[in-house]
This record gives structure tokens, C-alpha cells and sequence, in this order.
């Protein structure tokens, strides 16, 4: 798998208790609905000390597990979305390595 680019919006909404799940089936732009799937998912997130990543709206992320697994990168975009660059899978499963006491101090990961 190479690296892939792409636009993410995330909408939020909230019903009442009574509210029924519509068919997608019929929506315009929707590709395609399938049956509801189990997957465990493992991931790290990583930041600076001083969480310089959060503070710019910016979130790095390690999964292993599901159907988009590897590396993901979210960026700042317009209004209402982020740009997100995904990568495969490292040979190292567990996450980077840092290449030097520096790295290693200004850097962290934290699992979920």
C-alpha cells in the first residue's frame, strides 16, 4: 500500500432515544452499506512535551488493526475538515524508534 492523501469531515450529530436508523442505501454519494463489523484497534498517538501538535490542531498516530491500519497524519484544512496523509505499516509494529536522546525527549507516545 503507498502513501494516500485525502480530505476528512467529521459530523457530529445527536438524536432522541425514540429516533430510527434511515437506510443509507438510497443517500446520494453513498458507495456502498455494509453489515456492522467487529474490528480491535491499537493505536498510539504521539506529541511533543509541550503537546506543540495539539495546540496546532495536528494529530500523529500509529493503529494497527482494522482496514486503514498504519501511519495517519491530520493537518489543519478549510472550515470543517482536515487534510489526512496515510501511511502503511512500518516494519517496526510498535511505533518509531527515536534516533537520539533529543528525539527521545521531545517526543511521546500515548497509547489507547
Amino acid at each position: 500500500m503507498s502513501t494516500t492523501e485525502n480530505v476528512e469531515r467529521e459530523l457530529k450529530f445527536e438524536a432522541g432515544k425514540e429516533a430510527a436508523i434511515p437506510s443509507f442505501d438510497s443517500v446520494e454519494g453513498v458507495d456502498a452499506v455494509d453489515a456492522a463489523s467487529v474490528a480491535e484497534l491499537h493505536a498510539t498517538y504521539f506529541d511533543t512535551s509541550d503537546l506543540a501538535l495539539a495546540r496546532h490542531k495536528i494529530t500523529l498516530r500509529h493503529r494497527t488493526g482494522g482496514g486503514d491500519e498504519g501511519w495517519h497524519l491530520k493537518l489543519p484544512s478549510t472550515a470543517g475538515a482536515r487534510a489526512e496523509v496515510h501511511a502503511p505499516l512500518s516494519a517496526v509494529s510498535e511505533g518509531p524508534r527515536p534516533r537520539s536522546q533529543t528525539a527521545c525527549e521531545s517526543t511521546f507516545g500515548i497509547s489507547l
